[in-house]
């Protein structure tokens, strides 16, 4: 049988509180837990109490991702700015040429939304703008290689 991961679409309160519900009841009647095999309450325990804290910490760490300087956060703003008109400059550039829009010039794509995904569309964009074949039409529609370069320079 090939192995297949599930994949579950549910907020994480909901499985602490039913995974407790759960326990709860195993406990609560011997006849439940007569049914389970002899480690499921002690593991099912485990698991729960490492979600819950593991659940924490997480938001924890994001909590302190969150602390930006306002320098840091300038500089996110100008990167996203120019990020922005390159794919403007692009529609312009390349119309009804979606493929080339969507993929080059990542146009439409904007999940997820954490930094190094938002990076990681920004080095396609700005490849894009660097690569030869697309330099004449960008700048005929006014970008120019100087606003490449501030693109390019953000990204370090």
């Amino acid at each position: 049988m090939k192995n297949s991961k599930t994949t579950f679409h549910f907020p994480l309160p909901i499985l602490v509180g039913e995974g407790k519900l759960i326990l709860e009841a195993a406990t609560a009647h011997p006849e439940v837990a007569g049914r389970l095999d002899k480690d499921y309450l002690t593991l099912t325990a485990t698991v729960l109490g490492n979600v819950k804290t593991q659940a924490a910490d997480q938001k924890q760490k994001r909590g302190q991702t969150g602390v930006l300087s306002k320098a840091q956060l300038d500089k996110i703003h100008a990167f996203q700015l120019l990020v922005g008109n390159a794919k403007k400059t692009a529609k312009l550039a390349f119309p009804k040429q979606t493929v080339k829009l969507r993929q080059a010039f990542q146009m439409g794509v904007h999940k997820p939304h954490d930094l190094q995904s938002q990076l990681q569309r920004g080095r396609i964009v700005l490849a894009s703008l660097q690569a030869l074949e697309n330099i004449p039409a960008l700048t005929s529609k006014g970008w120019t290689a100087d606003e490449t370069t501030a693109l390019d320079s953000r990204m370090h």
